[in-house]
Parts: C-alpha cells; structure tokens; sequence
C-alpha cells in the first residue's frame, strides 16, 4: 500500500507540474506566473497527502514488525504475561488468542 501511495505521490507530481509548464506556454509574463503558481500550488496539495500516507503507513509497518519481534521471541509463559490472564495458545499453530475466541483462524478449537 505505501508503494502505491508513493507511485501515485510521483506520478501526480510529474502530470501536475507537466501540465502546469505546458499549459503556460506561449501566454503573456505575468498570466504564465500565476497559471504557473497555482497549478504547482494545486499539485503540492494533491501529492502530499499521497507521501504522508505512504510514511504513516511505513510507520506503522515499523511499528508492528518491532511489536512482533519482541512478542514473538520470548516463550509462551513471558507471552502470556503481556496478555490477559485467560488467553490461550493454539496448539497446531502456535497462535496467541484472546480467552472469548473459541476457534482458531486454523480450524483447531481451544482446548480448555
């Protein structure tokens, strides 16, 4: 998702800024400033919502990659800790749930 939100951020800025020069072309000095001003103006606020997103996006990949190390790569008992008293782990495939789910997303029910 945040390579879309970059790949549009880019291309919105090259059409823009493209069309901002060109459509100015051949026009009077002072009408090629301002079309020239408000197009490129009117492209930077398109494009960056498009680079906000992708970093905030990048952000929270960070985020949750460094949650998960430090999650995943203590045992079951320090995992535990972190989580409420009545979570349960899943013992085909390993994955921590809340104590009101009943099923794991692998079909294996909770073993009580």
């Amino acid at each position: 998702m945040k390579t879309i939100c970059k790949t549009c951020g880019w291309v919105t800025a090259f059409i823009g800024a493209g069309v901002s020069i060109s459509s100015c072309q051949g026009a009077d000095f002072w009408p090629w400033y301002i079309a020239l001003f408000f197009g490129l103006v009117c492209t930077f606020i398109f494009v960056v919502p498009f680079f906000a997103m992708a970093k905030i996006l990048e952000e929270i990949q960070a985020i949750r990659y460094e949650t998960k190390n430090i999650f995943y790569n203590s045992d079951f008992k320090d995992r535990k800790s972190m989580l409420a008293e009545d979570a349960w782990e899943c013992p085909k495939c390993k994955k921590i749930h809340h104590g009101s789910v009943k099923k794991c997303d692998c079909g294996e029910m909770k073993v009580s």
